[in-house]
């Protein structure tokens, strides 16, 4: 879904988006530097919270990596902000909201991810990032992560107004996690770093060989979102090209920050 005009699934988005040329994702993979340092942080967190706009965002963008996490034994908690029913030209919204959090439930056990929490925010009006941060950091300070994945609010060009505004109160949340007459719950540990999925200039990529089918098994419970066998065989086409960047077969890419960047940063790009 797209502002007013409901877009039927991510399969228009994705199998329409044929302008995507082979050059531009050679480019995009050849300017990726991975941070080892970071990128340890992230192979070792034993407790992540993911933060999905809408249920299978988690899944297109880090299900390899979600798999990968829970398959070596670290909890996971995925909280799902807007209920998704707006993704469809046929179905009514109510219908679509219930089939949409069975198809989040069926795939979060696929991932291995046996803890999920609905926020129920309308889709398409997600509000700006200050409200959804509320429950945002209840959940982060309730579960204590030492990492908390979500999309990238400042892809460019990303006009989704559920990403935008789910991504910066992602962001708000982990900035703000230590001050304790903001927003709710008890503070029990340190803000946890936050890693970025689907982002322009990641620092952290990583192999999912092992997980790949697991995070295609985990999409294509997303019956409504992914129907076509088609628009699969495209995403896995991506993230093979990520793969390659970095000598596998297969990988996800994620910009990973420290509390400390994510306010007067002027070295935001570097």
């Amino acid at each position: 879904m797209i502002g007013v005009l409901p877009i039927e699934s991510h399969e228009n988005f994705i199998a329409g988006n044929d302008m995507i040329h082979m050059v531009s994702v050679e480019s995009y993979t050849q300017g990726i530097k991975v941070d080892e340092q970071r990128l340890k942080i992230m192979e070792g967190a034993k407790r992540i919270v993911a933060v999905s706009p809408h249920p299978e965002d988690m899944e297109l963008v880090a299900g390899g990596f979600l798999a990968a996490m829970a398959k070596n034994g670290s909890s996971i908690k995925l909280v799902v902000v807007s209920d998704g029913r707006k993704g469809s030209k046929t179905l009514g919204e109510t219908e679509l909201a219930q089939i949409r959090r069975k198809e989040q439930g069926d795939a979060a056990r696929i991932l291995g991810v046996g803890n999920l929490q609905f926020l129920g925010f309308e889709d398409t009006r997600v509000p700006e990032a200050g409200e959804p941060m509320g429950p945002i950091i209840s959940e982060i300070r309730g579960f204590t992560p030492d990492l908390v994945v979500t999309v990238d609010p400042y892809l460019p060009y990303e006009s989704h107004p559920d990403h935008v505004y789910t991504g910066k109160a992602v962001l708000q949340a982990v900035l703000l996690h230590d001050y304790p007459h903001i927003g709710g719950g008890v503070i029990k540990g340190p803000a946890p770093p936050v890693a970025l999925a689907a982002t322009a200039k990641p620092n952290v990529v990583i192999n999912i060989d092992n997980f790949i089918e697991d995070k295609m098994a985990a999409l294509r419970c997303h019956g409504s979102q992914f129907s076509e066998e088609s628009t699969l065989n495209f995403v896995r086409a991506v993230y093979s090209a990520v793969g390659r960047g970095i000598g596998c077969s297969y990988a996800e890419p994620f910009k990973l920050l420290y509390q400390h960047e994510l306010h007067l940063n002027i070295f935001a790009d570097s």
